[in-house]
């Protein structure tokens, strides 16, 4: 699974790194506590699957669900009349999604696995 945590580690820069942009494009300081947070938080998390992979997973399974909801919600915020497409919340909503199905898609392989290893 070193693979996955080189994804989830990136994907934590990534939102201290959203942080920080909301922050220097638009002075949003709620932009960098929470993607600041956020960021940490998911970093912490999958450094903490080292030792005890199933529970740090499940909380970043949540986690990153939470930012699904987040960027589901932004989205859905989007007046269709203006006839501009918010990028920040689609691209977010896009990969928090991709994130997601690859926490989902990786959890099924090891239980795959396992279940071949009992047999």
């Amino acid at each position: 699974m070193r693979w996955l945590r080189g994804i989830l580690y990136a994907y934590g820069l990534i939102n201290i790194l959203g942080g920080v942009v909301g922050y220097a494009q638009a002075k949003s300081a709620a932009s960098l506590a929470i993607g600041g947070l956020v960021g940490l938080l998911l970093i912490l998390l999958t450094s903490a699957t080292v030792k005890s992979p199933g529970p740090a997973f499940r909380t970043l399974g949540v986690v990153v669900l939470g930012l699904v909801g987040l960027w589901g919600y932004r989205f859905s915020q989007f007046d269709p009349t203006s006839g501009k497409l918010p990028m920040i919340p689609v691209s977010n909503l896009a990969l928090a999604c991709l994130v997601f199905g690859i926490l989902i898609g990786s959890h099924f392989t090891a239980v795959s696995k396992s279940r071949e290893e009992e047999a």
